[in-house]
């Protein structure tokens, strides 16, 4: 036991009594988490065992998380709440991690943010759209690009044109034909 004499500025004494248990199982109170993963999810920020709070996203796809917790210690109980039925937009999820002793517990929130089909699709064509001007605004355009050439189109032009010299020629044989049957 530690006794502890504290004195206002008024001249007041007030005595407090420390009680100091040494004990070799200290670690069983270790409600901390080793490692914290959610299958192909990334956290935000990465995980540490003394951060509490993270933010992730996911796709509108995904209707439950699979969630890696690992306790510091062994004999540690870990429970997951949150994780199943994800609804559109924010989803809290709660890994509980509970002393071995049972004397303590520490509660990880993750903040896990599932888009719907419109925000996946806007953010393909914002995407999409970034990569066209930046291909665009390159310097490092090849100056020998060559037009798309249309096989199909060339070739029903060389069609037509050869139809129309036929024609063409039908049409002068016939005058001669006709010139020549009134001489």
């Amino acid at each position: 036991m530690i006794l502890v004499t504290v004195t206002s500025q008024n001249g007041n004494k007030k005595t407090y009594k420390i009680i100091v248990t040494k004990t070799d199982t200290a670690y069983l109170s270790n409600s901390y988490l080793e490692n914290l993963a959610i299958e192909n999810v990334f956290l935000l920020p990465e995980f540490r065992f003394d951060v509490f709070e993270y933010t992730a996203e996911i796709g509108s796809n995904i209707e439950s998380l699979n969630i890696l917790a690992v306790p510091q210690i062994e004999g540690a109980t870990v429970s997951i709440t949150g994780a199943e039925n994800l609804a559109y937009g924010s989803n809290k999820i709660n890994i509980t991690t509970t002393s071995k002793d049972k004397s303590k517990t520490s509660t990880y929130i993750v903040d896990v943010y599932k888009k719907t089909e419109n925000e996946e699709t806007m953010e393909l064509l914002e995407n999409t759209n970034a990569n066209v001007e930046k291909n665009l605004q390159t310097d490092d355009i090849n100056e020998n690009i060559q037009p798309k050439i249309d096989v199909n189109k060339i070739v029903t032009v060389i069609i037509i044109g050869l139809g129309i010299l036929v024609l063409i020629g039908m049409l002068i044989w016939i005058y001669y034909k006709e010139k020549n049957m009134q001489k």
